[in-house]
């Protein structure tokens, strides 16, 4: 695996920086060896992150990193509205890249289209990669129908809104279930589950939307084909009724996932970065219903709760929902991959 350290400066402890926590927890692709946050300095990034630690320290530098750590590229950890980057960011970029690192980025600005990124790049011998980089349009894929007579079962998880750590809960989900001896396979759908290696990857949102749908039911077919798995996680992306990106549909009609795992934050009431109130929980789940599928447990993100006040949401949701309901970062997901075992052993009498 290649060595890289990840840029967050000013972002790590913030949603925005979930590319960067999404790395620390683990990545097929990279070893990670540190991460650029100089108001972090002196700390351990998996420690910070969720307790864990993880032997990924803080720097304040490429120079700095780089004198303490080896590293050969350089991760853009944070996922900004609109993929746009500071000047200061920039710099770092332009150090890194000056020191012979490569420049992976999963953000919607390609830095293949910056003469001066590409002119350093090219004097250091180093590369730019650009994940979101759309394929060739002869490379892609139309929804055909195939996947309706594909008997694996699929479970979406989905959430209520945008940085709640769907794919986080997707890759826990499918790590247990692994670990339990169930074939479980993950289709990943961001940048971030790119960059930590899945297998089974699309990049939702650099397609247009006339291939979406063909793109996912390509790669469900691809895992199924080549995995013969027990069941499928859809990492979900967006949600339903954010109006800066609605998102969800596709995974239940033309990925069809039956069976979904609801993400939330309870402490979260407008959708993120735009104070525009989020529609209720079990208005959500009645909207899942129409689409032909069912939730079959809620998935808390515990940002901005304590682990009291995380149980008495987890009380007050159950109650109104008449759902089980967990807090995978504070109890884990064994509880969570009962109620999947359940629904496998359920669609198998079917």
């Amino acid at each position: 695996m290649q060595k890289a350290i990840i840029l967050a400066e000013g972002y790590f402890k913030k949603p925005y920086g979930k590319t960067a926590h999404g790395l620390v927890r683990g990545s097929q692709r990279f070893e990670i060896t540190g991460v650029l946050d100089s108001t972090l300095v002196g700390k351990d990034a998996g420690e910070t992150l969720d307790g864990i630690h993880r032997n990924i320290p803080f720097f304040k530098s490429v120079e700095d990193a780089l004198t303490h750590v080896e590293a050969s590229a350089i991760i853009i950890g944070i996922a900004p509205i609109g993929g746009r980057i500071s000047d200061e960011a920039r710099q770092t970029l332009i150090s890194a890249l000056s020191k012979g690192l490569d420049l992976i980025s999963g953000l919607h600005t390609f830095f293949n289209d910056d003469p001066e990124l590409v002119e350093i790049a090219n004097k250091n011998n180093c590369k730019i990669i650009d994940v979101r980089q759309p394929k060739p349009r002869d490379e892609l894929h139309s929804w055909s129908g195939k996947i309706l007579d594909l008997q694996v079962p699929r479970i979406a998880v989905l959430g209520t809104d945008c940085g709640l750590g769907k794919r986080t809960t997707a890759k826990m989900l499918t790590d247990q279930l692994s670990s339990e001896g169930v074939n479980a396979q993950m289709i990943a759908s961001g940048q971030t589950g790119w960059l930590q290696g899945w297998p089974y990857c699309f990049i939702l949102d650099t397609l247009p939307n006339d291939f979406v749908c063909g793109e996912l039911e390509h790669i469900t077919l691809k895992c199924a084909e080549e995995t013969n798995p027990d069941v499928i996680f859809f990492e979900g992306q967006s949600s339903f009724r954010n109006p800066a990106g609605p998102c969800g549909g596709e995974f239940l009609l033309s990925g069809g996932a039956k069976y979904v795992v609801l993400q939330t934050a309870p402490t979260r009431t407008s959708f993120e970065g735009y104070g525009i109130p989020q529609p209720s929980l079990k208005s959500e789940i009645e909207l899942i219903k129409l689409f032909g599928s069912e939730v079959i447990a809620i998935s808390l993100n515990s940002e901005n709760a304590t682990e009291k006040e995380m149980q008495d949401y987890k009380k007050q949701i159950q109650e109104e929902t008449e759902l089980p309901v967990f807090a995978p970062l504070i109890d884990g997901v064994k509880g969570l991959t009962s109620v999947v075992q359940d629904v496998l052993e359920k669609n198998k009498s079917n």
